[in-house]
């Protein structure tokens, strides 16, 4: 008998209807609800990933509150479109696009703003507004965003500082 001989199609061989039948039956409840169960155990990870932090924010805020001598203070605000922070089993993971990072800056101290300072990135120096953008690569601006860098800011005068913070 040869392989083709074997393989042959006979209309008869089968209960087709048996097949047919069991095919047409429901899960029962039980199974169903394993399914969806299960479906949500590897989906609920992801779908965690997906909800960003923040206040009614699509990205989050960085923000510094400073401080100095003699009871001054002032903040630091920073926006950086493409940078997003996500909560994933109580951790923050930060993501942000493989291209380059905006990041837009705000300063209220008192005095004219002469000087600000990001961790060891100079944002201006001298400063001529008390706000900026600047353009970073990836790899260096997710280390200068997550590592809580110390915000210096000389403005009238006197030094402020603080650490930035994602909110």
């Amino acid at each position: 008998m040869s392989t083709l001989e074997q393989w042959r199609f006979e209309p008869d061989g089968g209960d087709w209807d048996d097949v047919l039948r069991r095919a047409r039956r429901r899960l029962p409840f039980g199974r169903a609800a394993l399914a969806v169960a299960a479906a949500l155990v590897v989906a609920g990870p992801a779908l965690g990933l997906v909800g960003s932090l923040g206040s009614g924010h699509s990205h989050p805020r960085l923000t510094a509150a400073l401080s100095g001598p003699g009871g001054a203070t002032g903040t630091f605000t920073a926006l950086a479109p493409g940078f997003w922070v996500a909560k994933h089993g109580g951790r923050r993971v930060p993501f942000m696009h493989t291209r380059p990072l905006l990041i837009g800056w705000n300063v209220r101290a008192p005095g004219t703003v002469t000087s600000v300072r990001l961790g060891a990135t100079t944002l201006c120096d001298p400063c001529t507004k008390p706000r900026g953008v600047l353009l970073m690569k990836p790899r260096p601006a997710l280390r200068l965003l997550t590592g809580k860098p110390v915000v210096t800011v000389t403005a009238g005068g006197t030094t402020l500082r603080g650490t930035l913070v994602v909110r």
